[in-house]
């Protein structure tokens, strides 16, 4: 491990964290892929969300890695995927292990002199139309969730936040990932719940998976994100929230 790594990637990570398992993660992408085939060619950024999700962004730059081992012609795709999953679970997770994860994945590119990647990625700049172009796509997002009080009550005693929720988050961090073309709405949402799931916020990765489906998500790839989630979350000495896939389906 170089000190860059051990300085920025790895150290907020406690004493005794699993380092990562090749093997491991291969029957991770390979259960993800067999419970639901759909999933494949975005497996590397569903991995990504997971993993930020439990805290452990020092593993994005390990994916990144296998992929580029894999397939060196992906290389832009996959740089493209991470990118696109660091905009939709930031708000989600918190800044500090996305600050690490793109650390990690700037680390790897130049390792591998790829760094020019990088620069191809440019959004739009944030303006005040993406306020109602946010607030269009949450109404869509949660039209099955059922939870309109929750948005009520944030809307009326906290109407700062809600009004940097709709713009920020759903009006420009969610709608241009998809509109950059990487992932569809539907990706983007299952993206955004796998952060969800492995953080333990249980509520609202039920609301975030049952609103994936309602975009067009199988309940396949639901069952698989579950799946890997519970995997990656006991493996990295953590206890699994479950979730109840019939209140997800429902």
């Amino acid at each position: 491990m170089s000190d860059f790594e051990r300085k920025y990637i790895t150290a907020n990570n406690p004493p005794n964290t699993p380092v990562y398992d090749e093997m491991f993660f291969q029957n991770l992408f390979r259960e993800l892929n067999t419970i639901s085939p759909e999933l494949e060619p975005i497996s590397i950024s569903i991995l990504a969300s997971l993993a930020i999700g439990a805290h452990r962004p020092d593993l994005v730059s390990c994916i990144l890695d296998r992929a580029i081992a894999k397939n060196q012609q992906n290389l832009e795709l996959s740089f493209k995927q991470l990118e696109g999953v660091i905009m939709v679970v930031w708000p989600f997770v918190g800044i500090p292990w996305c600050v690490t994860a793109c650390l990690g994945i700037v680390n790897v590119l130049e390792g591998h002199n790829f760094l020019e990647v990088a620069d191809k990625v440019r959004r739009p700049s944030l303006n005040s139309g993406h306020k109602q172009i946010g607030e269009d796509l949450m109404l869509e997002t949660y039209k099955t969730v059922r939870n309109e009080e929750v948005r009520d009550m944030l809307r009326q005693y906290f109407p700062d936040f809600s009004s940097l929720t709709w713009t920020v988050v759903f009006g420009y961090c969610l709608n241009e990932t998809t509109e950059t073309g990487v992932f569809n709405e539907a990706q983007s949402e299952l993206i955004l719940a796998c952060c969800l799931t492995t953080s333990g916020a249980t509520r609202q990765a039920t609301s975030h998976l049952k609103a994936s489906i309602s975009l067009g998500n199988s309940v396949d790839s639901v069952r698989a994100v579950l799946k890997v989630a519970a995997m990656l979350v006991s493996w990295n000495g953590q206890v699994f929230n479950p979730l109840d896939i019939n209140a997800i389906c429902s």
